[in-house]
C-alpha cells in the first residue's frame, strides 16, 4: 500500500527501522504514515470475518496482502491463496473497491520503468486493466467512489513520484478522465497535493494540499527542498467547492474519514494523529493519551466506535492497540518484544483483526500476516513472507 515506512525513534538513541509497507487496504479504511507516492493511505470503512464462522456477505472472506511486490488474496483462514498481478513491475497499493468485486493498484507497465499507472483487476484476478497508461508522468494514490464506479487520483510529471501536482478523476473502467484540480506553482513555492480520498457518502473527497519550498539560490550539494505547510482540504467531486479545514501545519498526510463521515483523521508531525470535524471545526489531537511516541497506521472499526493503530512500545518496536474512539479505554493487544505489528484491518463484522508481524531486525524475511480477534487472544499466522493485509468489504449482497 511497496510501502516503504522508515521510522525514526528515539531513546537515548535513534533506531531507524525499515519497515516492507506494501498497501493493501479496503477504500478509505486504513492509514500508514507513508511516502505520498504510495497512497492508500492511508482509512474509514472497516470488514471481515470471525475465525472459521464466516458471516455470509463477506464477499467469500478474502483477504488481500502483498508477496514480494504482488498482490495475493486468500481466505480469511489462510487457504486459497493467488497470486493476482505475478505479470506487473513494482506492485504497490491495492485497495478493494467498496462492493469486494475489484481491486486498484499501482505498477510499472514493464521492468525497468520509472512511471506509474492506475490497475484494476477483478478479485480473482481477471479482466486486469491499465486505467491511466500515461509514459510521462507517474499516477499513484486510487481511491474509489462509495458505489464503486469511480476512482481518484494523483497524478505528476515527475516520474518517481515525490510531487503531484494534480488530482484527478476516471470511471472505473479508465474512461472520462477529469483534472478536479491543478497546483498552481509560482517562484518560491510549488504546490502538490497528497491522498485524495472519498467520503462514505460520495459527496466530498478529502485531501492534502502541501508546498515545497523552493530556495532562490542553493548549493549544488544541497539536499531536496524540504516540504512546506500542509493543510486539510475537502472539495465536490466536480472539484467544486473547496474547503479548508486545517490551519498550515509542517507536515500532514493521508486523510482517514470516519465511517459515519463526520469526522476526519489525518497524521501530522512527529507522527502524531489529529482529527477534525468535516465542516472544518474542533481541531484536536486524536489520541492524545496514548504512552508511545509514534504512531504508524490506524484504522476505524466497521461501527466507528474503536480505533485499532500500532505504536511504538518498546524502543524500534511496535504493537497493535485498539481504544474508544474518544482516546479512552487504551489496551495492547499484541504486547511482544522483538517484533513489529502493524497495519491493523478490521474484519467487517468489527470481531477479528488481520495484521502484520516481523521480527526486528529480520523484518523482510521473517514477516507474515497474521490474525487475532478483537480482544487480542486468538493469534494465529495465515500467510509467510507476506505484510499489508485487507479485509474484503461486506457488500451487503
Amino acid at each position: 500500500m511497496t510501502r516503504r515506512t522508515t521510522l525514526v525513534l528515539t531513546a537515548g538513541l535513534a533506531v531507524v527501522l525499515l519497515w516492507f509497507l506494501a498497501g493493501c487496504r479496503v477504500a478509505d479504511q486504513l492509514h500508514n504514515a507513508e511516502d505520498p507516492d504510495i497512497g492508500l493511505r492511508a482509512s474509514s470503512a472497516g470488514n471481515g470475518s470471525s475465525g472459521g464462522d464466516l458471516h455470509t456477505g463477506i464477499s467469500n472472506g478474502k483477504i488481500a496482502f502483498i508477496r514480494h511486490s504482488d498482490i495475493y488474496v486468500m481466505n480469511s483462514d489462510g487457504t486459497g491463496q493467488t497470486n493476482l498481478t505475478r505479470t506487473k513491475a513494482g506492485v504497490r497499493g491495492c485497495v478493494w473497491s467498496p462492493n469486494g468485486k475489484k481491486i486498484a493498484f499501482v505498477a510499472a507497465r514493464s521492468a525497468g520503468e520509472r512511471s506509474l499507472d492506475i490497475f484494476v483487476t477483478n478479485a480473482d484476478g481477471t479482466g486486469e486493466t491499465n486505467l491511466t497508461r500515461t509514459k510521462a508522468s507517474t499516477e499513484a494514490a486510487p481511491s474509489w467512489s462509495p458505489d464503486s464506479k469511480k476512482i481518484t487520483y494523483l497524478r505528476g510529471s515527475d516520474p518517481s513520484g515525490e510531487l503531484f501536482t494534480d488530482i484527478y478523476v476516471t470511471k472505473s473502467n479508465g474512461t472520462s478522465q477529469t483534472r478536479l484540480i491543478k497546483a498552481r506553482d509560482t517562484k518560491y513555492f510549488e504546490a502538490g497535493f497528497e491522498s485524495p480520498e472519498w467520503s462514505p457518502d460520495g459527496e466530498k473527497i478529502a485531501f492534502i494540499r502541501t508546498t515545497r519550498v523552493v530556495p532562490e539560490k542553493s548549493a549544488p550539494s544541497s539536499v531536496a527542498p524540504a516540504t512546506g505547510p500542509s493543510g486539510l482540504y475537502t472539495m465536490n467531486p466536480d472539484g467544486t467547492a473547496l474547503r479548508k479545514l486545517s490551519k498550515e501545519i509542517s507536515y500532514a498526510q493521508s486523510p482517514l474519514w470516519s465511517p459515519d463521515g463526520k469526522q476526519i483523521a489525518f497524521s501530522g508531525p512527529e507522527q502524531k494523529v489529529y482529527v477534525v470535524n468535516a465542516n472544518g471545526t474542533e481541531l484536536r489531537e486524536l489520541l492524545p493519551n496514548v504512552g508511545a511516541s509514534y504512531i504508524d497506521s490506524y484504522a476505524w472499526s466497521p461501527d466507528g466506535k474503536e480505533i485499532a493503530f500500532s505504536a511504538v512500545n518498546y524502543p524500534g518496536e511496535l504493537d497493535i492497540y485498539v481504544l474508544i474512539a474518544d482516546g479512552t479505554g487504551q489496551i495492547n493487544l499484541t504486547s511482544t518484544r522483538d517484533s513489529i505489528e502493524d497495519e491493523p484491518s478490521w474484519s467487517p463484522d468489527g470481531k477479528q483483526l488481520a495484521f502484520t508481524r516481523g521480527d526486528v531486525g529480520d523484518v523482510y524475511d521473517g514477516q507474515g500476516v497474521y490474525m487475532m480477534d478483537a480482544d487480542g487472544t486468538g493469534q494465529k499466522r495465515l500467510a509467510n513472507n507476506a505484510s499489508s493485509p485487507s479485509f474484503a468489504p461486506w457488500d451487503g449482497e
